[in-house]
């Protein structure tokens, strides 16, 4: 016979089983709601859809606000649309309807002060939002007050037993209501935000006192998808070591700076290295072409005097951004120690995490191996490069030229991603000046980061990495005089 003893503590495992069961449902619900989720910030449409729409693309406006603009002017179509729709099934000529609407416009009688009112509105929107460009919502909210103000007077004021078939009057009425709250709710829900989340994302909180207190170092933004497991349960910059210390295999070839170890054979062969010879030479003529050619579009001029400019190459190469300014350095003292060099360019390029030679072909040629560091916060892994390279002098430029190129030795790297550089190249120029140490330096960028990033995004953040580079080389150039 079971005592009472028994019987509460059978109670109490009955009451625990249910509680673990009752845990069991919750955090499976959560779970799957988080991976769901998860899934939505990893697809490369959601970051197109959240993030691209709200980029300035070469001081354009943005596709949202783009978007925007045309909803303002499909506003005022629209509304004159329905105002025409009314005047014609009146039962009275087109020319007698406009006398009456417009030459002895009566507020009682008449509807063409509502396509007025459009017109006010939509003039008002493009001048601020499409022209001057405002970040604020006071102009939409000013306009969509007004606006329900008028209809809402209108509705009192206006005879509606005039028109035979009020319908479209009536319709016309809504339509305006409803036109002019969607305008404000669109561009304070979406244009707004997504423009502000691709600026900060790119340029970083500004150091004010309204700046926020977890910086864009520490945060990272909720659109911006991980790449992949392995990144999101460590740091970007984290060795790949770090959570295995007892895998020495790994640690030789992948941590920095022992990548490019010896244990990899890093030995060309015989027939890559003669291609190497035929094509190398090649590039500095194309990279001259490239620098004196009279298709570059100035895209900015910045505060240093230093003039940003682009042109588009036939495919595959595609957009190619050249900077142009003047160091103080000579020509080929410069140009000899960004070759030789390469190695310890990573301490004053900070844009450059890990720079190593990787074989020397000839005294002139050579590939090189390059990481850059992960960027957009940490919320984009880093990319790597093989370069081939080649220097010479050509007409009065001392070029440094370089192009990507499939050397399979090199693996691929965790959390790297390999990207591919087009032809580019360093130049350096004497000028005519009374300082023999100065000079015209030149860069030609042709990159394609691969991965999920749209090129679009790409090519919007190379004008600010070449502004930096420069003055980066400003500095680099003193302590070479020093």
């Amino acid at each position: 016979m079971m005592t009472e003893c028994d019987r509460q503590m059978r109670i109490a495992a009955d009451d625990r089983q249910i509680r673990t069961a009752a845990e069991s449902l919750l955090n499976a619900s959560i779970n799957s709601g988080r991976s769901s989720y998860a899934q939505n910030l990893r697809s490369p449409d959601y970051v197109n859809e959240a993030f691209v729409a709200g980029l300035r693309y070469n001081g354009r406006m943005s596709n949202v606000r783009r978007f925007f603009c045309l909803f303002v002017t499909f506003d005022f179509l629209f509304t004159i649309l329905m105002w025409l729709i009314c005047i014609m099934i009146s039962g009275k000529s087109v020319q007698t309807s406009f006398v009456d609407q417009i030459v002895h416009y009566n507020v009682k009688t008449s509807l063409f002060d509502i396509v007025m009112t459009a017109a006010c509105r939509f003039t008002i929107l493009l001048l601020f939002y499409a022209l001057l460009h405002i970040n604020h919502w006071f102009v939409v909210a000013a306009s969509t007050t007004l606006t329900c103000a008028f209809l809402l007077t209108k509705v009192f004021l206006y005879d509606w037993s005039k028109p035979s078939q009020p319908v479209f009057e009536v319709l016309l009425v809504l339509t305006s209501f409803v036109l002019v709250w969607s305008e404000v709710w669109f561009l304070d829900i979406k244009v707004i935000p997504q423009e502000s989340q691709a600026r900060d994302w790119f340029l970083g909180f500004p150091d004010t006192e309204r700046a926020p207190l977890l910086s864009p170092s520490s945060v990272v933004p909720a659109f911006m998808p991980v790449e992949n497991a392995g990144s999101f349960y460590t740091p970007m910059d984290s060795p790949d070591h770090s959570d295995d210390e007892g895998q020495s295999h790994r640690r030789r070839i992948d941590s920095h700076p022992s990548f490019l170890s010896t244990t990899i054979d890093l030995k060309l062969p015989l027939e890559k290295v003669e291609e190497c010879k035929r094509e190398a030479p090649l590039l500095l003529k194309k990279c001259y072409d490239l620098i004196v050619s009279q298709d570059w579009k100035v895209e900015q001029v910045t505060e240093d005097g230093d003039v940003v400019s682009w042109m588009v190459l036939p495919k595959p190469d595609g957009k190619i951004f050249k900077i142009t300014g003047i160091v103080d350095a000579s020509a080929s003292k410069l140009a000899r120690s960004l070759y030789d060099n390469i190695e310890s360019s990573t301490s004053w390029n900070q844009q450059i995490e890990e720079s190593r030679k990787i074989c020397d072909i000839d005294s002139n040629t050579d590939l090189v191996y390059q990481a850059t560091k992960p960027f957009g916060n940490g919320a984009v892994a880093a990319r790597d490069f093989v370069i081939l390279r080649h220097r010479g002098k050509y007409s009065s430029y001392f070029i440094n030229s370089g192009i990507s190129v499939n050397f399979s030795t090199v693996p691929n790297r965790k959390n790297y991603v390999r990207g591919v550089n087009g032809l580019g190249c360093f130049a350096t120029c004497s000028v005519a000046s009374d300082q023999e140490d100065r000079c015209q330096f030149v860069w030609l960028l042709n990159t394609n980061l691969k991965g999920w990033i749209p090129q679009k995004i790409v090519d919007v953040s190379l004008s600010m990495i070449l502004s930096n580079f420069m003055k980066a080389l400003r500095c680099h150039a003193h302590t070479l005089k020093d």
